[in-house]
């Protein structure tokens, strides 16, 4: 009797040791760890920052062709946003293509993401026809086109200039809906052709002080 008596008591105090050890580790824990609420939640795939899917400025300029257009993407490399597009005429010029300029950004610009996306499709191809479209990024080129005393806060914007870097016309994509191929096309194509006549902004006008690179 008195073994079995202490048998359970010495059985009773292991569980009761047992039951304070498990709490007293339950309650560091408690200290140490942090709630839930702090623990940042990775963001969807959906939330996912535009600059992650958008291109990086060049390092050095690169030519590429998309159908039958010729895009110029300039780069780091450029020593000036003048010469760069001079001689970018010129070679247009050499092989009997129009030039056109592209002021985009490179991050957080949705619209001009569309733009980029419609130069793949063939209706728009079709409809720009033999040209050289040079690409100069905004965040690149920022203080040669404030030096110039243009306006780019509305982007992308498109540009015709003549033999002499003057330039002729230009147009943003606020001449379009939906930054799609259907709507992109028609639009691009006359200007291009220097035929683009009734238009959504026609008193607007990247030029502030001057017309000439």
């Amino acid at each position: 009797m008195t073994f079995s008596w202490t048998l359970s008591s010495a059985l009773l105090v292991a569980l009761s040791l047992r039951h304070a050890l498990a709490e007293l580790a339950g309650v560091d824990a408690s200290r140490t760890a942090p709630a839930h609420s702090e623990v940042p939640a990775a963001p969807p795939a959906s939330a996912t920052s535009a600059a992650a899917a958008s291109p990086a400025p060049l390092a050095t300029t690169r030519l590429s062709h998309v159908g039958p257009l010729e895009v110029v993407e300039l780069g780091l490399d450029a020593t000036s946003l003048g010469s760069a597009l001079a001689d970018h005429l010129h070679e247009a010029r050499r092989g009997q293509r129009a030039m056109l300029v592209l002021v985009t950004e490179d991050v957080e610009c949705p619209p001009c993401r569309g733009l980029d996306d419609a130069l793949r499709d063939a209706r728009v191809q079709e409809a720009l026809g033999r040209v050289r479209l040079v690409r100069v990024s905004r965040a690149v080129f920022k203080e040669e086109l404030a030096a110039l005393g243009w306006q780019t806060d509305v982007l992308p914007m498109l540009l015709r200039l003549d033999e002499g870097l003057t330039l002729l016309d230009a147009i943003h994509g606020g001449e379009w809906d939906a930054d799609i191929p259907e709507n992109i096309a028609p639009v691009l194509g006359a200007f291009a052709r220097g035929s683009y006549r009734e238009r959504r902004h026609p008193r607007w006008t990247p030029v502030r002080r001057s017309q000439r690179i």
